[in-house]
């Protein structure tokens, strides 16, 4: 099963010490989801490029008045002494890093499986560290009762992710992860596989985690450096950091998406050209042959009429279930033009469904954000607060500044009705986020939002 596309999906701009910003912005949500346990259990999977990274999450999360723990596994007693005996309360500031996850030692990892209740309980804080893809791959194969289990993921990706050599893994466990919209496992496989192809998807999503800084430059899969280099150049660039005839499907589609209104014509077509698909085709903007995707495109562009858009709703079906979300999105947007307010909260509740479906949490955030905003605007504060409620939830998911910050901006939308001072500090700290990591349009928008 190939990636979806999402058919908008902004890139941030570059910033200076973008991996310090990153690396700060998920170790500290990390941090911050410990700090709220309480008496709750905390297994966490702190997914590292290597074990310069890992020591570089052991040194660091210990800062924030939490006192770390070395607890590494080993076969002979899979659950460290201190885990073992550790009588946690209200109050407690012990993270236990378990390291030593050897992929070769399978038994090792069906041990901790068997003990995952152990791990995983009342008032105690775990960190299973990863420092490789295959020891990823080797607890989702013998310990998938532990992996289950896990209740925060954190990101810790620096240029080492280059030196990788490993293979993809099992498909069926990628596609897993999609189903199950584990983004921060998608975003490591991608990393640490710097010598295979890699689908846009997967691309959009490491650079807006904001570790693209770590990779730019690397030698790595061809299609990769071009795609990075093209990030690296920023928002619509002048010249294309390659020539249309060395990119390859993925960093053509991804050319055509971020330069249109700067590429000559010649160059557009000749990217054109290297297109994988029509739904690449839809992606960009490129001639697309009439039918349901043409149909698709004019809803998207707000050109449709009530004819095409029947037509489209009818035979929605027969799309992918993540172009049938880009559908239902296009076609909720139709009808809020048309001031049908209930058949766009109907369009936006079978977005959630279908991008559920699709493997696009993206487009579920983006629903669910529109519908706090509609529910705002009605006055439906119960409605409302369970909508942004599903939405902060969703945002430490996608591990991405960009996200953590639009869920900062609906709560101030949610807030300002009421208490406008409070508001006026979500607004703040969405600002200085959306900022700090290369969305300076989104941060202006946040200023301007201000009570």
């Amino acid at each position: 099963m190939r990636d979806p596309l999402l058919l908008r999906s902004p890139w941030p701009q570059p910033v200076p010490d973008g991996y310090g910003r990153a690396f700060d912005f998920h170790l500290t949500g990390f941090a911050g989801w410990l700090d709220r346990a309480g008496a709750n259990a905390r297994l966490g999977l702190v997914l590292c490029s290597g074990r310069r990274a890992a020591a570089s999450f052991v040194e660091s999360v210990g800062i924030d008045n939490i006192e770390v723990v070395h607890t590494p596994a080993r076969l002979d007693r899979p659950v460290h002494p201190r885990i073992h005996d550790h009588q946690g309360t209200h109050f407690n500031r012990t993270l236990f890093v378990v390291d030593g996850l050897d992929p070769a030692q399978p038994a090792l990892f069906e041990a901790l499986d068997g003990r995952a209740g152990l791990i995983d309980r009342t008032a105690t804080w775990v960190a299973l560290v990863i420092d490789s893809l295959e020891a990823l791959g080797a607890l989702y194969t013998h310990a998938p009762g532990l992996a289950a289990r896990i209740g925060r993921r954190c990101l810790i990706i620096d240029g080492h992710a280059a030196e990788s050599k490993a293979a993809p893994l099992d498909p069926a466990l990628l596609a897993r992860w999609r189903g199950a919209e584990h983004t921060a496992e998608r975003i490591y496989h991608h990393a640490m596989t710097p010598g295979h192809m890699p689908s846009l998807l997967d691309v959009d999503r490491l650079a807006r985690s904001g570790y693209a800084p770590s990779l730019v430059g690397r030698v790595m899969h061809p299609e990769r450096q071009r795609l990075y280099s093209l990030w690296r150049a920023g928002a619509a660039p002048r010249a294309l950091p390659f020539t249309a005839d060395q990119a390859g499907p993925v960093a053509a589609t991804a050319a055509l998406r971020e330069g249109a209104a700067t590429l000559d014509e010649q160059t557009r077509t000749r990217l054109i050209a290297r297109l994988a698909d029509d739904e690449s085709r839809l992606a960009v903007d490129a001639p697309l042959p009439p039918g349901l995707l043409a149909d698709l495109r004019q809803v998207l562009r707000g050109e449709a009429d009530a004819k095409v858009g029947q037509r489209l709703q009818a035979e929605v079906h027969r799309l992918e279930p993540w172009l049938v979300a880009h559908a239902q999105e296009g076609l909720a947007a139709m009808a809020a033009v048309d001031g049908d307010l209930e058949g766009c909260v109907t369009g936006l509740a079978r977005v959630v469904a279908a991008a559920s479906v699709g493997g696009l949490p993206e487009l579920v955030f983006d629903a669910l954000e529109k519908q706090v905003q509609i529910a705002v605007y009605r006055d439906r504060r119960s409605e409302a607060k369970l909508r942004l409620q599903a939405l902060e939830a969703l945002a430490p998911r996608l591990h991405a500044p960009f996200y953590a910050a639009r869920a900062r901006l609906a709560r101030g939308e949610f807030t300002a009705p009421l208490d406008p001072a409070t508001a006026t500090l979500e607004f703040q700290s969405a600002e200085r986020l959306f900022r700090a990591h290369g969305y300076p349009t989104w941060a202006d928008s946040a200023a301007e939002a201000m009570p």
